[in-house]
């Protein structure tokens, strides 16, 4: 709850800052304004991007199982996990290809595919692992308790490339396009994984112990994000954005993407605050241009949205 709050006071914020830069009136931002339009500059079709956040690690409910081994032990343990907060920052590229694709008319759409980023970035994952056992005597009486204690910490480094599908909503417009849009995207993610966090115990004199199991230090995932748009003006935008993986190609562990740990499985997921800057060009830089292709495309949305 506390993430949410923040991500929704951290939004409020920044759309608060550019608004006031942009149209709050005043000499200084006419001023501004003058400058801007005696500058005449245009978007290109290509930029930059970083982002940065928390991550957390999803787990399932605690499960109890029953002890039966070769040296007569018996009774019952449980394991307990739960995610911890870590952190994520990222660094790449994104760019708006020129070419027709194919449309939604439902949506009104001109293009499923409106644009493509990658990144470099470092995240860190985080978790921890309870156990309580419950040792018996033949009459099933309790003859001794033990608790056991482990976390962990893993940190990857990761090239990442996604593929995004963005729809328009509300009515308000920077710049001749809309300002408000949904984000959503598919990509792929191959992450290695350079300090691995501990894998054993605080206390590792349990009587027994569970079977454990390390994700492999490589990792492949297919992944889907969804996102907030906000044009902060004509070049920037901010994105806050939500990224699951979806699939773990590797290491295989069926049609999902949990990442084993000690004796448990944990799913990661990713919170973003993503600014997207597009490269600016003055007109007199680009003889004849009249209207670049990215103007073009947002008064085609901006047409078609009306």
């Amino acid at each position: 709850m506390r993430v949410i709050v923040s991500l929704f006071f951290f939004i409020g914020i920044v759309n608060s800052t550019f608004s006031q830069r942009v149209f709050k009136k005043g000499e200084v931002n006419e001023k501004s304004l003058r400058k801007e339009a005696k500058m005449d500059k245009m978007v290109m079709n290509y930029g930059i991007q970083f982002n940065f956040g928390p991550t957390y690690m999803m787990t399932g409910k605690t499960k109890a199982y029953n002890i039966t081994d070769n040296g007569g032990a018996r009774g019952v343990y449980s394991l307990d996990p739960a995610g911890k907060l870590g952190f994520n920052a990222e660094f790449g590229y994104t760019y708006f290809p020129l070419w027709k694709g194919i449309g939604i008319p439902a949506l009104k759409k001109s293009r499923i595919l409106d644009y493509i980023e990658g990144g470099l970035g470092f995240k860190q994952l985080a978790g921890k692992e309870e156990t309580h056992i419950d040792l018996k005597n033949a009459s099933g009486q309790i003859t001794n308790s033990e608790d056991g204690l482990g976390k962990f910490r893993n940190n990857f480094v990761y090239l990442r490339t996604s593929f995004h599908s963005i729809v328009f909503v509300g009515k308000a417009k920077i710049d001749k396009s809309r300002k408000y849009y949904i984000d959503n995207a598919l990509g792929f993610n191959v992450d290695f994984n350079i300090i691995q966090g501990n894998k054993t115990y605080e206390d590792p004199g349990l009587s027994y112990t569970p079977v454990m199991k390390f994700h492999n230090p490589f990792v492949a995932q297919m992944n889907y994000s969804l996102g907030f748009g906000i044009r902060l003006d004509r070049a920037w935008m901010f994105i806050p954005t939500i990224n699951l993986p979806v699939i773990g190609f590797y290491q295989w562990n069926g049609f999902n993407a949990r990442m084993n740990w000690f004796s448990s499985q944990y799913w990661p997921i990713q919170l973003s605050f993503k600014f997207m800057k597009l490269r600016e060009k003055t007109r007199s830089s680009c003889k004849g241009a009249r209207l670049n292709d990215i103007d073009k495309q947002m008064l085609r949305e901006l047409q078609k949205n009306n």
